[in-house]
């Protein structure tokens, strides 16, 4: 069933990414009022028909489907402006999800080692999937740290099986198994996210080159 669905959000998802052809003249405003509109319709429609799985697909899908189809001319502004203002919201709505008191060191000990083995993995494949492109191993190195920092979808995410567990009303292991996977997906925030803040910003200076042919400024002196 599961399947069913993962299927569905993704077959309308792209649907009503490409529909999104018509009105790509509109202005942005328009546009950001199509997307704000359809980031609240899709998961509402799939409660309301049971399709849970679908809302998560068919979100990330109409969005790339609708940005393909705007190009150059999409809200891109306009959503990044509300994403910074609800962010605390979504950060701070998981920060609450957390009971601490039900938190052992051993699940915290386990989340930590869990994230640091996944995120050497992930460092290791980013810079191995790069050694096709013509980058240096320095810029396939900040591509890899780039790639570290873990948020937007653990935040959004985090406190979902929790919620289940308490909507069903299961007992243990169950409410076990949802805590640990809340305290990792808060860890992961904690831990990636200021380590890529930091390797970013201070390997950028030191592990890119500015390429002088595609500077503008470089162009009108010459």
């Amino acid at each position: 069933m599961n399947f069913v669905q993962i299927i569905t959000g993704l077959v309308i998802g792209i649907a009503l990414g490409y529909s999104m052809y018509f009105i790509r003249h509109a202005s942005n405003l328009i546009k950001f009022l199509v997307c704000v509109f359809m980031s609240i319709a899709i998961p509402v429609v799939s409660e309301v028909t049971t399709f849970h799985e679908s809302k998560y697909v068919g979100l990330v899908f109409f969005g790339w489907a609708a940005f393909r189809v705007w190009g150059h001319h999409k809200p891109e502004k306009e959503l990044d402006s509300l994403w910074t203002i609800l962010t605390p919201f979504l950060y701070s709505t998981v920060g609450a999800s957390i009971k601490f008191a039900e938190i052992s060191g051993s699940m915290i000990g386990n989340a930590v080692a869990v994230i640091l083995i996944g995120i050497t993995f992930r460092w290791i494949g980013t810079f191995l999937s790069c050694m096709e492109r013509k980058f240096t191993n320095k810029e396939r190195a900040f591509i890899a740290c780039g790639w570290l920092p873990k948020a937007t979808v653990q935040a959004a995410l985090a406190s979902i099986t929790l919620m289940e567990v308490a909507k069903h009303k299961l007992e243990e292991p169950y409410i076990t198994y949802a805590q640990e996977m809340l305290t990792g997906a808060v860890f992961s925030i904690v831990i990636t996210a200021p380590i890529g803040a930091i390797l970013i910003s201070s390997l950028g200076t030191k592990f890119l080159t500015r390429d002088e042919t595609n500077n503008p400024d470089q162009s009108k002196e010459n």
